[in-house]
Protein backbone atom coordinates (compact mmCIF):
# COMPACT_ATOMS: atom_id res chain seq x y z
CA UNK A 1 0.00 0.00 0.00
CA UNK A 2 3.16 2.75 0.58
CA UNK A 3 4.58 1.83 -2.55
CA UNK A 4 1.48 3.33 -4.16
CA UNK A 5 1.09 6.23 -2.39
CA UNK A 6 4.73 7.12 -2.94
CA UNK A 7 4.34 6.35 -6.76
CA UNK A 8 1.19 8.78 -7.76
CA UNK A 9 3.44 12.04 -6.28
CA UNK A 10 6.35 10.84 -7.94
CA UNK A 11 4.54 10.56 -11.83
CA UNK A 12 2.89 13.60 -10.40
CA UNK A 13 6.27 15.25 -9.63
CA UNK A 14 7.91 13.53 -13.58
CA UNK A 15 4.85 15.08 -15.37
CA UNK A 16 4.37 18.44 -13.79
CA UNK A 17 9.05 18.67 -14.64
CA UNK A 18 8.82 17.66 -17.57
CA UNK A 19 5.94 20.46 -18.27
CA UNK A 20 8.01 23.16 -16.76
CA UNK A 21 10.75 21.86 -19.12
CA UNK A 22 8.80 22.06 -21.90
CA UNK A 23 7.32 25.82 -21.04
CA UNK A 24 10.74 26.67 -21.06
CA UNK A 25 12.48 25.63 -23.76
CA UNK A 26 12.85 28.05 -26.31
CA UNK A 27 10.78 27.61 -29.12
CA UNK A 28 11.21 28.81 -32.38
CA UNK A 29 10.05 32.44 -33.53
CA UNK A 30 7.62 32.65 -36.11
CA UNK A 31 8.22 33.42 -39.42
CA UNK A 32 7.72 37.05 -40.13
CA UNK A 33 5.05 38.16 -42.40
CA UNK A 34 6.72 38.85 -46.07
CA UNK A 35 5.15 41.57 -47.86
CA UNK A 36 5.43 40.77 -51.67
CA UNK A 37 6.11 43.55 -53.52
CA UNK A 38 3.15 43.94 -55.99
CA UNK A 39 3.74 44.92 -59.76
CA UNK A 40 5.10 48.36 -59.83
CA UNK A 41 3.63 48.93 -63.53
CA UNK A 42 0.28 47.99 -63.00
CA UNK A 43 -1.17 51.57 -62.68
CA UNK A 44 0.98 52.37 -65.86
CA UNK A 45 -0.23 49.68 -67.87
CA UNK A 46 -3.76 49.99 -67.14
CA UNK A 47 -3.68 53.28 -67.91
CA UNK A 48 -2.00 52.67 -71.27
CA UNK A 49 -4.26 49.68 -72.15
CA UNK A 50 -7.33 51.94 -71.85
CA UNK A 51 -5.85 54.98 -74.21
CA UNK A 52 -4.91 52.00 -76.72
CA UNK A 53 -8.38 50.32 -76.03
CA UNK A 54 -10.13 53.95 -76.43
CA UNK A 55 -7.75 54.79 -79.51
CA UNK A 56 -9.36 51.14 -81.04
CA UNK A 57 -12.81 52.21 -80.31
CA UNK A 58 -13.79 50.12 -77.50
CA UNK A 59 -15.48 51.02 -74.98
CA UNK A 60 -14.49 48.65 -71.90
CA UNK A 61 -14.91 48.23 -67.82
CA UNK A 62 -13.41 45.80 -65.19
CA UNK A 63 -15.37 45.15 -62.62
CA UNK A 64 -13.86 43.65 -59.94
CA UNK A 65 -17.61 43.06 -57.96
CA UNK A 66 -19.57 39.94 -57.57
CA UNK A 67 -22.47 39.36 -60.37
CA UNK A 68 -25.82 40.08 -59.58
CA UNK A 69 -28.67 38.77 -60.74
CA UNK A 70 -29.42 40.74 -63.04
CA UNK A 71 -26.32 40.62 -64.83
CA UNK A 72 -26.71 39.31 -67.90
CA UNK A 73 -29.53 41.81 -69.03
CA UNK A 74 -27.08 44.75 -67.65
CA UNK A 75 -24.44 43.43 -69.72
CA UNK A 76 -26.66 42.67 -72.62
CA UNK A 77 -28.06 46.40 -72.40
CA UNK A 78 -24.24 48.10 -72.27
CA UNK A 79 -23.04 45.80 -74.95
CA UNK A 80 -25.84 46.22 -77.59
CA UNK A 81 -27.14 49.58 -76.91
CA UNK A 82 -24.08 51.52 -75.66
CA UNK A 83 -21.32 49.26 -76.99
CA UNK A 84 -19.56 49.20 -73.87
CA UNK A 85 -18.34 45.46 -72.95
CA UNK A 86 -18.00 45.16 -69.18
CA UNK A 87 -15.53 42.34 -68.49
CA UNK A 88 -14.97 40.38 -64.55
CA UNK A 89 -12.58 38.14 -62.99
CA UNK A 90 -15.40 35.53 -62.26
CA UNK A 91 -13.91 32.67 -60.14
CA UNK A 92 -10.67 34.34 -59.61
CA UNK A 93 -8.92 35.69 -56.75
CA UNK A 94 -8.13 39.51 -57.05
CA UNK A 95 -4.11 40.48 -56.65
CA UNK A 96 -2.71 43.88 -55.30
CA UNK A 97 -1.11 44.21 -59.03
CA UNK A 98 -4.67 43.62 -60.96
CA UNK A 99 -6.81 45.73 -58.86
CA UNK A 100 -3.94 48.69 -58.76
CA UNK A 101 -4.13 48.09 -63.09
CA UNK A 102 -8.05 47.80 -62.90
CA UNK A 103 -8.65 50.96 -60.99
CA UNK A 104 -5.87 52.74 -63.33
CA UNK A 105 -7.80 51.46 -66.27
CA UNK A 106 -11.20 52.55 -64.75
CA UNK A 107 -9.82 55.96 -64.32
CA UNK A 108 -9.28 56.50 -67.78
CA UNK A 109 -12.27 54.91 -69.37
CA UNK A 110 -15.05 55.81 -67.35
CA UNK A 111 -14.85 59.50 -68.20
CA UNK A 112 -14.82 58.82 -71.76
CA UNK A 113 -17.67 56.63 -71.48
CA UNK A 114 -19.62 59.48 -69.53
CA UNK A 115 -17.98 61.96 -72.10
CA UNK A 116 -19.83 59.88 -75.15
CA UNK A 117 -23.15 58.96 -73.14
CA UNK A 118 -23.96 61.58 -70.77
CA UNK A 119 -23.73 61.59 -67.28
CA UNK A 120 -26.57 59.44 -66.27
CA UNK A 121 -25.07 55.79 -68.39
CA UNK A 122 -24.44 53.75 -65.74
CA UNK A 123 -27.72 54.45 -63.83
CA UNK A 124 -29.95 54.38 -66.88
CA UNK A 125 -28.02 50.57 -67.62
CA UNK A 126 -28.77 49.58 -64.13
CA UNK A 127 -32.49 50.89 -64.12
CA UNK A 128 -33.27 49.33 -67.84
CA UNK A 129 -31.26 46.11 -66.59
CA UNK A 130 -33.33 45.60 -63.29
CA UNK A 131 -36.82 46.60 -65.91
CA UNK A 132 -36.17 43.65 -67.93
CA UNK A 133 -34.90 41.09 -65.53
CA UNK A 134 -38.21 42.04 -63.34
CA UNK A 135 -40.42 41.70 -66.29
CA UNK A 136 -38.59 38.44 -67.28
CA UNK A 137 -40.62 35.18 -66.50
CA UNK A 138 -39.37 33.66 -63.16
CA UNK A 139 -38.43 30.32 -62.82
CA UNK A 140 -41.34 28.66 -59.91
CA UNK A 141 -39.75 27.86 -56.91
CA UNK A 142 -42.86 25.84 -55.69
CA UNK A 143 -43.45 22.24 -57.03
CA UNK A 144 -47.19 21.53 -57.83
CA UNK A 145 -48.37 17.87 -56.91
Amino acid sequence: MKRNILIVPLVSLAAFAGYVGYWKARHPEPAPAVVRPSDEYATRDGHKEAEADFAAGKLVLIESTPPVSWDRERREIARTKYGLELRSREGEVSTEAFTKYADAYNRVMRPKIVARHGRGVFDAIHREAIARWEARPQPSTVKSP
